[in-house]
């Protein structure tokens, strides 16, 4: 600890913010390192790692000590520890110790899908129900630097730092249950930190939930799931926070049991370890960025080539396809494993499919425009568009690609509209088409997928 002398001594004074500052960190230093040490000690002497109540109760002990100790050397350097000094540096201390404070009370929260922090004193949250609430009153500490100070204690429980040289960082946080958090700060490039954490809703599980929701209706349900079991190939497109991953996910959970799949993902959020009795033939693959030495990074791309494709995958699932990994998604779609989905950032169905042309563009292969565009026709069967509108997340679009191509775009056909309330079922084009059967099998398929998720319960047993 910081010890005062004699020099510095003067009638009682309240410290500085600044000196504030300095004990709390000089604090959860010595309390973490104690505790480090502590667990070293037990591992090296082979004795049994400390239960989570006795590790609570120790750091409670170490801090309460630190405190003893900071008042008697600050009476003794003629300084005053008001009562509020000293909750402001307990609270930070216990805070950057004990995870995200106040953060992680919000993510407790089943309702809470977002949490939206723009300085310490703007937070803000995302429902389940999309709609967006400030927390009045509620503060993350009392400074912009103690948001930061916050944030920086956690990521360097993960091997990073968030600060002027590494100005953002993405976590990955686990909760009590299991269940992955992601959270992506930026700071010093801008006017003030923030900090987005977005939860995962593993309670949404399939096409029949959407239904409950208004999502979209028994009918839309019924040609979705026909098109998984008939294998289409399916990008899923919309903007940020429409509901994606959500989507993606349930469209994936009416895919049969016996099916070998693949996923690849940056972050992981399809949580498809958590289907494993809907999905029990699976392999979860992850993205991983390089090291300080620009050595070690795995990218979509590099996954799908090197492993994915070799895995000898029914279906191969990307969780957003952003660049050149477009190249070696549409490999995987007209390749043998047909059924194939993944997402795409785009504002209309329509774009989603420019946008895939662009993605392909970008490859190092240099592919023509005139080669993306048939490589896109040929990859992509139907093109599925959800949206964030005011009444809710909606499935707003469906598209068929109708596999022909004209001054390099990519001709389709809108078949279902949310805004104009249109509906049409799909033409036979392609080499497979959707056949009534097909879309019989669709709607009794309902039934089937609701009876494997009841007898896996999930229902009862769910990640939240």
């Amino acid at each position: 600890m910081t010890n005062f002398s004699s020099s510095q001594r003067s009638e009682h004074t309240l410290l500085s913010t600044q000196e504030e500052e300095n004990l709390i960190e000089a604090t959860a230093t010595f309390v973490a390192q104690k505790l480090a040490d502590e667990k070293t000690r037990r591992e090296i002497s082979g004795e049994p790692a400390q239960s989570a109540q006795t590790v609570d109760h120790s750091r409670a002990v170490l801090i309460a000590e630190q405190m003893r100790v900071i008042r008697s050397e600050l009476l003794a350097a003629g300084k005053v520890l008001s009562s509020a000094q000293a909750t402001k540096i307990r609270d930070n201390v216990e805070s950057q110790l004990n995870g995200l404070g106040i953060l992680q009370s919000l993510l407790e929260n089943d309702q809470t899908t977002d949490v939206l922090v723009n300085g310490f004193d703007q937070v803000f949250i995302k429902r389940v129900d999309g709609t967006k609430k400030k927390i009045e009153g509620t503060m993350i500490g009392s400074s912009d630097a103690d948001l930061i100070r916050l944030i920086n204690s956690e990521a360097q429980k993960h091997g990073k730092k968030w600060n002027e040289s590494e100005p953002t960082v993405g976590l990955a946080l686990r909760s009590k249950t299991g269940r992955i958090d992601r959270l992506s700060g930026v700071a010093f490039v801008t006017t003030r930190p923030s900090v987005t954490i977005r939860r995962p809703n593993y309670s949404i599980i399939c096409l029949q939930d959407l239904v409950e929701l208004n999502a979209l209706n028994e009918s839309v349900a019924n040609l979705l799931r026909a098109l998984v079991l008939a294998k289409k190939n399916i990008l899923v497109s919309g903007g940020t926070g429409a509901g994606k991953t959500v989507l993606l996910r349930c469209l994936i959970n009416e895919i049969p049991p016996d099916e070998r799949l693949i996923s690849i993902e940056d972050p992981i959020e399809l949580g498809l370890q958590y289907f494993i009795d809907l999905h029990p033939d699976q392999i979860e693959g992850f993205t991983r960025r390089a090291d300080a030495a620009g050595k070690g990074e795995y990218t979509i791309r590099t996954f799908l080539k090197e492993a994915g494709l070799r895995q000898s995958p029914d279906r191969v699932l990307v969780g957003e396809i952003r660049g050149a990994e477009a190249v070696e998604m549409y490999s995987a779609m007209t390749q043998g494993n047909a059924g194939s989905m993944c997402t795409i950032h785009a504002d209309s169905s329509e774009l989603a499919l420019q946008r895939l042309q662009m993605y392909l563009l970008m490859a190092p292969e240099h592919y023509s425009p005139s080669a993306v565009t048939r490589m896109g026709a040929q990859a992509v069967d139907y093109v599925v568009h959800v949206e964030h509108l005011p009444e809710g997340r909606v499935v707003s679009q469906i598209r068929q690609v109708t596999k022909g191509t004209s001054e390099n775009i990519i001709e389709s056909d809108l078949l279902y509209s949310y805004k104009k309330q249109f509906f049409k079922p799909p033409a036979a084009v392609g080499m497979n088409p959707l056949t009534l059967e097909d879309l019989e099998k669709g709607e009794a398929a309902a039934n089937d997928t609701f009876r494997r998720i009841e007898a896996s319960g999930l229902r009862n047993n769910q990640m939240t």
